[in-house]
């Protein structure tokens, strides 16, 4: 007689755990809805607290990783540029985004007046 309960019980867990799973995903779904609807619009970080995130993120990294982190802008692009770099030999490990890209970019700004009218 277990044994038939036991059969019953693993039947009727299989048929009823699709389900469960679909009800547990939509009320995660519902959850997250109403979470970003009850937050606040965000507000613009000033320079100064990007600067100090900038400062706190390079102490972590460097203790970290025995590699120097340096965060400047690009004057033609003005974008932020990260680089990482090695130091004990000094090599430049990563540039985010890299020169290459850069440069794309200020290739692509150049035609815009060739190829279209006006910045979009």
């Amino acid at each position: 007689m277990t044994r038939i309960d036991a059969s019953l019980a693993t039947q009727v867990g299989d048929t009823v755990r699709p389900y469960q799973a679909s009800q547990d995903q939509q009320l995660q779904v519902q959850q997250a809805r109403r979470t970003d609807l009850a937050q606040p619009a965000e507000k613009t970080a000033s320079s100064d607290d990007i600067r100090a995130a900038a400062a706190q993120l390079k102490q972590v990294v460097e203790a970290a990783s025995g590699r120097q982190l340096s965060f400047t802008f690009d004057d033609t692009s003005k974008e932020l540029v990260v680089k990482v770099t090695d130091t004990r030999t000094g090599k430049l490990v990563r540039q985010i985004p890299s020169q290459e890209v850069l440069d794309l970019q200020d290739r692509i700004d150049s035609l815009v007046g060739v190829i279209f009218n006006h910045n979009a």
